[in-house]
């Protein structure tokens, strides 16, 4: 859009001649998409926002999904042998089997009991010498609490034991918990049986004369005798839970006990995210109320704010298609989280679009809509092209994140980001060009905001806020280092970023909800480690929807075989059956030692294993992992189980009619089996189903399973119990990735893996899907933010030279103080807070990249670090001041939410906004003012440089001789030459179409344009042909080819201009050409600092006059410049009288020069009023003097321009002469036809 002047005029043609069907076409693709999505509004799911909270595409992860879509696969028929042609399968278990559990909790079951999702009370005395049984008042009490949570909130009978419900009291009166009035009849004999009855099972030594075998298994749960808990299934009943959650602490207690942790299962969170999110509906809206309102405040211009909403309804509504429909990705609520990234971006590019266009309207050359949008779009493009880019980057890297819910939150990031750049460059210019044509009829509130913000703002950010910077450089870079330095220690040594294990994923619960554990008073936590041994079957592609990854097996290539295959696993389970039935009678040895032995995959325990049929070794131990309990397949014992206790599992009525009636195998099974295989392996398979029939969680991780073809088994799954014992605290990834290295190397893995070498073994947990997030996590922590910050830092300093390693190294330590504050408020490594952490990475390179593009594109003769760090400070620093008070202004509603994701977001972006407003206003403007760059600031602008000297070199031959003849020659022939060639140059182009900067109109009385080291001068000095810029476009590649970048005439070209007062029967200006300067001065140049009055809101003082006087600026005496710019030639001297103009003219570089007679250190411009031709002999002469190095208001008086009005030729020259004698150097003149 802006590389070519060309194709940029043609665009901003075509905007002004079809604004008009540029709204009615975005109006209507707005209305189509609102419509799609209202009329397929029954396909989108938004109840499921916790999905997608677990890791895919790496190791651990598969391993773990493959055992998900096995145990959610699994169906009864698959335990036994069956033919072809029986009965078509029952459907699977456990189809909602939660993926992923808090190993900080235990999944709690009860064996009778099918497998539940179960919502967990822990109550807690608040006398610590209380106990359960200390007081008889206090037993009642729990057991018509127990009654009334199980009345309410479960439907169980009133005649036996419930599995949806399980308490102390409940679980000490089987089947006879009828009635209220139970609770009060218990007599004191009643209340010490109960009490035997708890101790009998509590006590180790005496735990198998516990008949109560529920009971036992319950009093494994519990930490502490000072605690009881209560479980209870709601079966997904939104109206129970709702019902639940708000009446949870108005039970009243006696202040006997409290409630002190609630452990909600996964689809119960769900249900209560929505329901926090519709019940601080008020703080959301109070939110996007304070959104508008800011827009309002700084953008002040209704019709464009109407666009703005227009245009993020536009893009939110097609990427949502795009996201949902195309792409077909889930809806998570890390999405929230990307729609919020979006507003932030859009609130400052809207702040940017306005400003510009603010300045550029009030040019008071620019009168036409053409050159306004021209220069429009080439500033907002370069600032807002790097701004996006850099939010890009950091969002495309995170996306190789395997967490299904970070990946999600980039893919719709990008696509807002992305969408929305293309749109604004459409409709934003568009709803300019409408409001410059119908400006009178659209309403604005420029004039009453101007006194408050003027008053609030020009003194400290305009003027105390630089003044801190050039004096204190040293000071800022200092402190902002040490700062950065104690972050650093907070992050990494203490209190550091640690990661949460009992909450990795998302924290739902609202904030005085208490729903972790303390993860550092555990010790020790009991795992399942499942392994499979089987056939490879292969996992088709992974959904990035965890509801529908459920694998379907596929043994298309083992079908092929015969059954005596030696690849099949039927054929290798028999042969090593012998082996297999010996492992597990030695296993029982290490029951009793309690101690796994371990040693590597080479090492000689495995041979012992295979050849002695023993454990026994001499190798090392693994004091941290212990071997609690397991079922082994292939243990010959008997086990005795009362087939007459009630139960409710899914599996024991299937299995008690496929039981075999031996009560042992050992016949059947001999030490060397050689016929009795297959009778070996059904009575096997028959005992270890019948010894487990009321198991269900035992029996979905256990034993041999027959797929459809009936006959032949495909794969076993052997579960192991493990104590695992910590060194530090749970919450160490040294301690997980210890325990994997452990688990690799024990003798359980080398023994499968050496009797089934050529099947296909793996092992997980279900707790390793914590490991697989936190893998992710420490990856994005150390590797991933590496690549961002290096990718960054390539990215910008090809986009803008060495100022891409300051804005790098701004944005590390701005981003490392946001972490470090975060840390202390207690933000830890989870999936939630990464994506806050990438918000706050890109937040923070927001503002640095803005500020450097500001420095960047400074005018051509600020060549001193001063200089262009005033300059940028002037651009920027009262518009992101403005960003950072909106921003904190909008989040401040949700941080009085109870929703702990609402209060966590808008802490993040209010800590992240203010100290990169605090790092890239000090920090980064005191390190480019101490040590940045002063000249060019891209490395390869030498070489395009000397490529656009070669490029040139015939085109402008002539050129260059005549130039060349009329510098050394004299005369008439030197003066017709130089003549010739102006009139060349005057007629090849014209002066509509030029590459300007009207930032820095607003800084001094007249207007520069800047040389942009993206394609300005050295475009124009290419295209010159082609550009209708004739003087300044010629001008400029002569001195390029002539390798002089920095002469007079450059400097001439873009320097400060002034305008005249307009001519007496005419309304537009009439301008001088500038006066150029003459030899180069080697005394060393003083700053040029900028007058601290100008800014896009102090300019509001001026151009918020009668329509009459707006483009009638007061004449002022500025006085002479104290110091001359850098590089600068010897200024000339000429009259004081003129009135000022603050904007800038377009004026021709002139070719020819007056001598003069003195030199001084003042630098003025001479203008001269283009005269009409009826009337030549009226012209106004205006000179306008460069302003002082700090502008003051009493430096200026109201004077009035000097007319000369009928003077003769002789009179005229000699006032030219003695003009341009006093100052003693060469003086160009020429006459302007701009505007």
């Amino acid at each position: 859009m802006v590389c070519s002047s060309h194709f940029k005029a043609k665009y901003v043609r075509f905007l002004i001649k079809y604004h008009l069907f540029i709204f009615c076409c975005v109006f209507i693709m707005t209305s189509i998409c609102i419509s799609f999505i209202i009329y397929k509004r029954t396909q989108i799911n938004y109840e499921h926002l916790l999905r997608g909270f677990q890791a895919h595409g790496t190791k651990t992860s598969d391993a773990y999904r493959k055992l998900i879509a096995l145990i959610r696969e699994t169906q009864i028929t698959h335990l036994y042998p069956h033919s072809s042609d029986s009965k078509a399968f029952q459907q699977t278990p456990y189809p909602s089997f939660n993926p992923h559990i808090n190993p900080c909790t235990k999944r709690f079951y009860l064996s009778q009991c099918p497998i539940l999702p179960y919502t967990e009370l822990t109550f807690e005395f608040n006398n610590n010498n209380t106990k359960l049984f200390d007081d008889i008042n206090t037993f009642k009490f729990i057991c018509k609490l127990e009654w009334n949570l199980r009345t309410n909130y479960t439907n169980c009978s009133m005649n036996q034991s419930c599995c949806q419900f399980i308490g102390p009291v409940d679980l000490l009166f089987p089947n006879e918990f009828r009635s209220f009035e139970q609770c009060d009849n218990i007599t004191q004999n009643e209340f010490e049986e109960y009490h035997n009855q708890w101790l009998l099972c509590t006590s180790s030594s005496s735990s198998s004369l516990c008949l109560n075998s529920k009971l036992k298994k319950y009093l494994t749960y519990l930490e502490s005798s000072l605690r009881f808990k209560i479980y209870l299934t709601i079966e997904n009943d939104k109206n129970k839970l709702l019902h639940l959650y708000d009446n949870l602490y108005n039970y009243k207690f006696d202040q006997i006990f409290y409630l002190k942790f609630v452990q909600f299962d996964l689809n119960d969170e769900e249900i209560l995210l929505n329901y926090f999110l519709k019940k601080n509906l008020y703080f959301i809206s109070l939110t996007i109320f304070l959104y508008f309102f800011c827009l309002l405040l700084f953008v002040k211009n209704l019709f464009f704010i109407l666009i703005i909403s227009c245009h993020i309804l536009l893009t939110f509504s097609s990427c949502f298609i795009i996201y949902f429909y195309l792409f077909h990705f889930p809806i998570t609520i890390l999405n929230y989280t990307s729609l919020t990234l979006y507003l932030f971006l859009i609130l400052i590019d809207s702040f940017l679009w306005y400003n510009c266009w603010f300045i550029n309207n009030h040019r008071r050359d620019d009168c036409t809509i053409q050159r306004i949008i021209e220069n429009l779009l080439t500033q907002t493009f370069f600032y807002l092209m790097p701004k996006n880019l850099t939010a890009i980057i950091a969002l495309v890297i995170t996306f190789t994140n395997q967490i299904i819910a970070i990946q999600c939150f980039t893919v719709f990031s990008f696509l807002l980001i992305l969408i929305s750049f293309f749109i604004s460059f459409t409709l934003y210019p568009a709803s300019f060009i409408f409001i410059l044509r119908y400006q009178s009829s659209i309403p604005t509130i420029e004039h009453l905001s101007y006194r408050f913000i003027t008053s609030t703002t020009s003194c400290f950010i305009d003027r105390t806020i630089p003044c801190l910077i050039v004096r204190f450089k040293g000071f800022w870079l200092t402190l902002f280092t040490i700062i950065s330095c104690f972050a650093l220690a907070i992050i990494f040594q203490w209190p550091k970023l640690q990661y949460d294990v009992c909450r990795l994923t998302f924290d739902t619960l609202p904030v005085h909800f208490s729903s972790n554990i303390n993860e550092k008073s555990l010790k020790s936590i009991d795992i399942d480690v499942t392994y499979y041994i089987g056939s490879r079957w292969e996992v088709p592609y992974e959904s990035l929807i965890p509801l529908r990854d459920i694998p379907i097996l596929n043994y298309n290539r083992e079908d092929r075989l015969t059954s005596e295959a030696a690849r099949t696993f039927s054929y290798a389970l028999n042969e090593n059956l012998t082996q297999l039935i010996q492992f597990c009678s030695t296993l029982k040895n290490e029951i009793n030692k309690k101690q796994l032995e371990h040693t590597d995959y080479h090492s000689n325990v495995s041979s012992q294993i295979l050849d002695n049929n023993s454990i026994i070794s001499t190798s090392t131990q693994a004091e941290n992992l212990l071997l609690n309990n397991y079922h082994c397949f292939g243990d010959l014992s008997s086990s005795n189980i009362d087939s007459s206790l009630i139960t409710d599992t899914k599996f024991s009525t299937y299995i008690l009619s496929h039981s075999n009636q031996r009560t042992n195998c050992t016949s059947l099974c001999p030490s060397n089996l050689t016929d009795t295989k297959q009778q070996c392996l059904s009575c096997l398979n028959s005992l270890y189903y019948s010894s487990l029939k009321n198991n269900d969680l035992i029996l979905i991780k256990n034993g041999l399973r027959y797929k459809n073809d009936g006959q032949n088994p495909r794969y076993l799954f052997q579960t192991m119990n493990y104590k695992w014992l910590f060194e530090t605290n749970l919450n160490n990834y040294i301690e997980w990735y210890n325990l994997v290295k452990n688990l690799k190397r024990n003798f359980i893995t080398n023994f499968y893996s050496k009797i089934f070498p050529e099947m296909d073994i793996w092992w997980t947990s279900e707790i390793f899907s914590s490991f697989a997030i936190m893998e992710q996590l420490q990856q994005e922590k150390y590797l991933f933010i590496s690549i961002k910050f290096i990718t960054i830092l390539i990215f910008l300093t090809l986009f803008t030279g060495v100022l891409g390693i300051f804005v790098t190294l701004t944005t590390l330590l701005n981003f490392v103080t946001c972490i470090a504050t975060l840390t202390l408020l207690n933000y830890k490594l989870t999936v939630e807070n990464m994506s806050y952490f990438v918000i706050v990475l890109i937040v923070c390179s927001q503002y640095s990249v803005l500020y450097s593009i500001s420095y960047k594109l400074a005018p051509t003769f600020f060549f001193q670090r001063e200089n262009r760090t005033m300059y940028s400070l002037k651009q920027l620093c009262t518009t992101l001041f403005n960003l950072t008070f909106s921003i904190v202004i909008i989040c401040i509603p949700c941080l009085f939410s109870s929703v702990s994701y609402l209060s966590k977001s808008a802490m993040v972006y209010i800590i992240s906004s203010l100290i990169s407003l605090i790092y890239s206003t000090f920090f980064l403007q005191s390190l480019l003012c101490f040590m940045g760059p002063s000249g060019h600031l891209c490395f390869f602008i030498p070489w395009r440089l000397k490529f656009t000297r070669t490029l040139n070199k015939h085109n402008n031959n002539h050129n260059d001789i005549s130039l060349r003849s009329s510098s050394t020659g004299g005369g008439g022939g030197g003066g017709g030459t130089r003549r010739h060639h102006r009139h060349l140059s005057h007629h090849r182009m014209s002066t509509s179409s030029y590459f300007a900067s009207s930032y820095f109109s607003q800084i001094f009385t007249g207007s520069t344009y800047f040389e942009s080291e993206y394609g300005g001068i050295n475009e124009n000095s290419v295209m010159a042909s082609r550009r209708r810029e004739s003087s300044r476009s010629h001008q400029a590649s002569h001195l390029i080819k002539h390798g002089s970048l920095l002469t007079g005439e450059l400097i001439e070209l873009y320097t400060p201009r002034a305008s005249l007062a307009p001519h007496l029967h005419h309304n537009r200006y009439s301008r001088q050409s500038s006066v150029s300067r003459g030899l180069t001065s080697l005394t060393p140049a003083r700053p040029l600092y900028i007058s601290p009055s100008i800014s896009p809101y102090s300019q509001l003082s001026i151009h918020s006059q009668a329509p009459s006087q707006q483009r009638t600026p007061s004449p002022r005496i500025l006085r002479p410049s104290r110091s001359r710019s850098p590089r600068s030639f010897a200024p000339i001297t000429t009259t004081n009288l003129l009135r000022p103009c603050y904007s800038a003219p377009r004026l021709h570089v002139p070719l020819h020069r007056v001598p003069t007679s003195s030199m001084k250190q003042n630098d003025d411009i001479l203008e001269e009023t283009q005269v009409p031709i009826v009337q030549p002999t009226k012209k106004t002469v205006m000179i306008i003097q460069r302003q002082d190095a700090i502008a003051s208001t009493d430096d200026i008086e109201q004077l009035s321009p000097i007319t000369n009005s009928k003077l003769s030729a002789t009179a005229r020259r000699n006032l030219l002469k003695a003009t341009t004698t006093e100052s003693g150097d060469l003086v160009w003149l020429k006459r302007s036809n701009s505007s």
